[in-house]
């Protein structure tokens, strides 16, 4: 049971996502709008990399009567399909601002509850749980991507961005009534309650203490670098080179969004078989040459058969890389604080890609699209040579937290 409840949680935080790294960038390049122009929406996610100074507060306060957990799940259910219904209801304006203000918010709904959601796998999932758990809610997580950056995105032109948001507003609907069902977890919630913000503090000081933690927290910093710096250009660069909307969101969203969701089981199979180390290694090597192939097809601009190749190798790459990283986030994070560890670790993940994507587009505009993707895949080269010299230390250091 507590695999369909972060299941059903995790699609609905992937479908916020796909709206904002997938649909919007083509919906902006369909409205004229340029790479760096594009590239600065990324700040819409500012949330994401803020929540860290939130999440004591969702780990320490919780409604005695609802539950640790259920008490932020409930009320953030609710708000995100406020916030997607009036955006449905300002749908069709010429400005660009309803559509940016209802995105803003429904990041800020998706990060709070971000925070609710991990500290609830944190707690749940056990240590021998954690490949094919992650595998689990990473799929789910991008069955909601492909839902709002792929099959949301092919219908655009019959929808628009009303039919999108009415989309979203549903699908949390029944998520909030899932919530509800969910049995509270009191016990938890007492031990919690008798934390001071001050013992929440110190609990994270000695998770940075520990070696292994340091070292995933330099992983998920920089292993999403050249990803995310080419990501954020391709499906902008796709619309200007004559693609329509509705083929980026059938070949690139649903076809990719597919394999990306094969990739994450296989990442976790990876994990749970060959150990993080080896798994880490395995899919940094396959990622860095998936994202070659992307670079091969702006260069050469390729067909649309070629396209739909490109983009389930480079989505099933990501999947396995993601998978991979998030088991070993939630093996450093610590139980009694799980909102706030595990998102100290998913704050660094959020601003490293962060970063690489926000500035792609200018760089995109001094020196091209080519150019700059060329960096991307030099990025993930040396992240896999990182991880290379490293990958028997990393075992190590996981062993030794075991112990």
């Amino acid at each position: 049971m507590h695999f369909l409840r972060l299941v059903l949680f995790y699609f609905t935080q992937g479908l916020r996502l796909g709206l904002q790294v997938r649909a919007l960038p083509a919906i902006l390049a369909d409205r004229g709008v340029s790479y760096s122009g594009i590239s600065l929406s990324l700040l819409l996610a500012l949330p994401f990399s803020l929540k860290l100074f939130v999440a004591p507060l969702v780990d320490r306060y919780s409604s005695a009567r609802l539950g640790r957990r259920r008490s932020w799940i409930l009320p953030l259910s609710a708000f995100t399909s406020f916030i997607a219904l009036m955006g449905a209801a300002t749908a069709g304006s010429p400005s660009l601002l309803p559509l940016i203000g209802t995105i803003f918010f429904l990041n800020v709904s998706a990060a709070l509850s971000d925070i609710a959601v991990d500290a609830l796998a944190v707690s749940t999932l056990r240590s021998e749980e954690l490949g094919y758990g992650n595998a689990i809610q990473v799929g789910a997580y991008k069955v909601g991507m492909l839902t709002t950056g792929g099959l949301l995105l092919m219908l655009h032109s019959h929808i628009g961005e009303f039919g999108i948001f009415i989309a979203i507003a549903a699908m949390n609907l029944i998520a909030l009534g899932f919530a509800w069902l969910m049995p509270p977890d009191h016990a938890e919630g007492e031990a919690a309650r008798s934390l001071r913000i001050g013992d929440l503090g110190k609990l994270l000081l000695e998770l940075l203490r520990s070696p292994f933690a340091r070292a995933v927290l330099v992983v998920a910093l920089t292993y999403k670098l050249g990803e995310s710096m080419m990501d954020t250009l391709f499906r902008p660069f796709l619309r200007n080179a004559g693609y329509s909307i509705k083929t980026i969101g059938q070949l690139v969203g649903v076809y990719g969004s597919l394999a990306g969701i094969a990739g994450t089981l296989v990442g976790g199979f990876l994990y749970s078989r060959m150990g993080m180390g080896r798994a880490l290694v395995f899919v940094a090597v396959f990622r860095a040459l998936a994202l070659v192939s992307e670079l091969l097809f702006v260069v050469f601009d390729g067909s649309h058969e070629l396209l739909a190749a490109v983009s389930i190798v480079e989505h099933w790459a990501s999947g396995m890389i993601t998978t991979v990283v998030f088991a070993m986030m939630m093996r450093a994070s610590l139980a009694v604080i799980g909102g706030t560890s595990f998102t100290l670790l998913a704050t660094a993940e959020v601003m490293g890609k962060g970063t690489t994507g926000l500035l792609s587009g200018w760089i995109a505009d001094s020196i091209g699209v080519p150019a700059t993707m060329a960096i991307g895949v030099a990025l993930s080269f040396f992240f896999l040579l990182g991880v290379w010299s490293t990958r028997a230390s990393i075992e190590r250091m996981a062993a030794s937290k075991t112990a």
